[in-house]
């Protein structure tokens, strides 16, 4: 028998791969990356969820407060049915059930936040709450003041819902081209 091919030649030695420390490193960061890689993944697929719940909230929200409004107002319209469901003798009559229809229905818009602009005749004019429809030119009030609210402004929550409808009261200057000519 020869022993000679059953000891290790150094050629065979060389054969079997030696791991070096590059590597070693090379497969850590392979792994590292793929462990990144999955977490972003996840990462990603739950800000996706995050999103779809926050809208389907949202949207939740916004149906239940147009249902919250709705049956407010609907108490208001199931009063004037039945004001127009009646007849009437007087008009006093009349006019006293749609006073307490208007009441009805401000209080619900109350309830829901909504508050009218403190505004009347004789107050300043302040166009970031109101909005001038016309001007008319009262000697007996002073320049620039309310002359008549034609429509009510609102506030939500104190935020502008619209403004105030007025006419407002404006003196109107002489300007030089409207003097009567002084050299004739």
């Amino acid at each position: 028998m020869n022993t000679e091919n059953l000891l290790p030649s150094e050629e065979s030695s060389n054969l079997t791969p030696e791991i070096s420390p590059e590597i070693s490193e090379l497969e850590t960061l392979r792994t590292s990356e793929k462990e990144l890689r999955e977490q972003y993944l996840r990462l990603a697929a739950d800000f996706k969820n995050y999103q779809n719940r926050v809208t389907k909230d949202i949207q939740l929200s916004i149906e239940l407060t147009e249902k919250k409004i709705l049956l407010e107002a609907l108490q208001s319209l199931d009063s004037l049915d039945r004001c127009l469901a009646t007849s009437y003798q007087e008009a006093p009559a009349l006019q006293q059930d749609v006073s307490l229809i208007q009441k009805q229905l401000s209080d619900s818009l109350k309830r829901l936040g909504l508050e009218p602009i403190k505004i009347q005749t004789g107050d300043l004019f302040d166009a970031s709450y109101a909005e001038a429809l016309t001007t008319v030119n009262e000697p007996n009030m002073a320049d620039n003041t309310i002359f008549t609210v034609f429509e009510k402004g609102y506030w939500l929550r104190g935020q502008l819902v619209r403004p105030a409808r007025v006419v407002v009261n404006r003196h109107q200057d002489m300007t030089p081209s409207d003097s009567p000519d002084q050299s004739a």
